[in-house]
């Protein structure tokens, strides 16, 4: 874009030069030869209606004049173009200016023209617009009134409220001044009081001090007194009772004595019949089973050969064993097999022959703990296969009878486990028969009902040959009898659920065989569960069965419901 002023046309004939540097601050240019055009459109029109420029002839005439001074042309040049410059802008007329110039007048014309037609219309307006003027005046300064008006109510009602106030906290600061003049004056009464009753009590402590003095005098010398009979009677006492604890000792000296040698006779007795103690029974049992473990097995594991034996018959075994069912063919294959691995020629040395039957017994008490726990059926074929091998196998009986003993804890006996004082929380559950540390009550007591159900089902097994003395039915009654006298075992809801196993299996073949008797036990069983059951919670019961509250409730109900069955 270019920006300039048009330059007034050059004086003819002269030849148009290069602009020169100086131009006073003006952006002068050569216009095209249309624009120096003497007769350009506008050219003349515009210089001559401007006040500040010449006609064409006194440029011309000035011009000639110039030229007496003789000064350059380039100079002469620049000199003319500035002048140009200077009257162009001077004729330039702003469009917006002359459009608000042009609209002014029109309205001004319109308005007049309006006014000369209806001058009436013109004055009502006028009139109008001052009355609607007046009447906004006089509505603001009704407003204007009544704001005040309501600003001086509202004032007011604040100075009422603030008066109030004021009244309101000299009245509450008289009443707290008051108050506390009168809590002073109630505290030095107070103290006042309290130095009078403390003056009283001291003179009444002190009459009591010298009551009391008086009194301890009395009461020591009546003291002294009663020391000296007591002592007498003492030492007369002292010497009665020692006479007395001599001839004691002696008579005990003489019943222990004697109580010795009914034990030793008693002690053959029970032997020579085979009566034993729950103790007997459970040290035989511990003795056995750490012979086979700490003896016999150590003896295998470090022989080859004897290990290898070992593994293959226990491998012949522990199958046959879960393939078992209840039938006689089944039954009388399977024995046959046992017997086979166990009796070869020439005979096991007597560490793999033990070790064999270990591996049996434990194969036995495992499918009981799995199977039978489970379905109390499959206790039948897996006793008849137990007893058969029991009046085959020698040993059998007391291998069994330990490796039991190691699974249930003292509920094969029963009896209740002794800790030793050097055996550890871990050593002692392992002891009473928990595989693990953390194995849950409820999961080891359904092993051992699963056990003790095949263990009652070897004891009423009818057998031609006679069964060693663990395993024979009159067992049955001795382990009962045993259980319902031991008062800690049969606390425990697992008591209650050995016995309702027992009764189910042998409870019918135990009242023909023993009558009235078992009848009276079971009585006996009976008023216990009903006392349990009439107890208050929380109150000591010496005959209590199964667990406290709620909880021994229904192993309770299903006993009640097996010895009413059996009756």
């Amino acid at each position: 874009m270019r920006f300039g002023v048009s330059r007034s046309p050059s004086p003819e004939g002269r030849t148009s030069k290069p602009r020169g540097r100086f131009s006073y601050g003006l952006n002068v240019y050569d216009t095209s030869d249309e624009d120096e055009a003497p007769d350009a459109p506008g050219s003349s029109s515009s210089a001559s209606d401007s006040p500040f420029c010449d006609s064409d002839s006194d440029a011309r005439n000035r011009s000639t004049n110039t030229n007496r001074f003789k000064l350059p042309d380039q100079r002469q040049r620049e000199i003319e173009e500035t002048i140009t410059s200077f009257r162009r802008a001077g004729e330039y007329e702003d469009p917006f200016k002359k459009w608000a110039i042009e609209t002014r007048t029109a309205a001004f014309r319109a308005a007049a023209k309006r006014y000369e037609s209806n001058p009436a219309s013109t004055v009502a307006a006028r009139n109008r617009e001052i009355e609607l003027r007046d009447r906004r005046i006089k509505e603001s300064y009704a407003r204007e009134c009544d704001e005040v008006t309501r600003e001086l109510e509202a004032f007011s009602l604040r100075h009422k409220e603030v008066e109030k106030k004021l009244v309101s906290d000299y009245k509450e600061r008289e009443r707290l001044l008051w108050q506390r003049i009168d809590g002073a004056i109630k505290a030095e009464e107070a103290k006042e009081r309290q130095r009078l009753e403390a003056e009283e009590k001291a003179k009444r402590e002190e009459a009591e001090r010298l009551r009391q003095e008086e009194e301890r005098k009395k009461a020591e010398e009546e003291r002294k007194k009663e020391e000296e009979k007591e002592r007498l009677l003492k030492a007369e006492l002292e010497k009665k009772r020692k006479e007395k604890e001599e001839a004691e000792a002696k008579e005990r000296a003489d019943a222990d004595a004697k109580k010795a040698a009914e034990d030793v006779e008693l002690s053959a007795v029970r032997r020579d019949a085979g009566c034993r103690t729950v103790r007997e029974d459970w040290g035989d049992a511990r003795a056995t089973l750490q012979q086979v473990k700490r003896i016999y097995l150590p003896t295998v594991k470090s022989n080859d050969t004897l290990r290898s034996i070992h593994t293959k018959g226990r491998r012949s075994i522990v199958p046959k064993i879960g393939q078992l069912t209840n039938s006689r063919k089944e039954i009388q294959r399977i024995t046959d097999t046992i017997l086979g691995v166990i009796h070869v020629q020439p005979p096991h040395p007597q560490p793999l022959y033990m070790s064999v039957l270990s591996s049996l017994a434990k194969a036995i008490l495992m499918q009981a703990e799995t199977e039978v726990s489970a379905r109390a059926v499959t206790a039948i074929p897996l006793a008849q296969v137990t007893v058969h091998l029991l009046t085959h196998v020698p040993d059998f009986s007391e291998v069994l009878y330990a490796r039991m003993v190691q699974r249930t804890g003292g509920w094969a006996v029963p009896v209740t486990v002794p800790k030793p004082s050097d055996m550890t929380e871990l050593e002692y559950k392992k002891l009473r028969g928990y595989r693990t540390e953390r194995e849950p009550q409820k999961d080891f007591e359904t092993r051992v009902v699963g056990v003790m159900t095949l263990y009652f089902a070897i004891l009423t097994t009818d057998v031609a040959n006679p069964m060693p003395n663990p395993w024979s039915f009159p067992r049955f009654w001795t382990y009962l009898a045993r259980l319902i006298s031991t008062t800690a075992l049969m606390r425990s809801d697992l008591a209650v659920a050995i016995f309702t196993v027992a009764l189910q299996v042998g409870g019918i073949h135990a009242k023909h065989a023993y009558g009235i008797q078992f009848v009276k036990m079971l009585a006996l069983l009976h008023g216990a569960i009903q006392e349990t059951e009439s107890s208050p919670p929380g109150q000591a019961n010496v005959r209590q069965v199964g667990a406290e509250g709620v909880e021994g409730k229904p192993g309770r109900i299903r006993l009640l419901l097996e010895i009413e069955q059996v009756m």
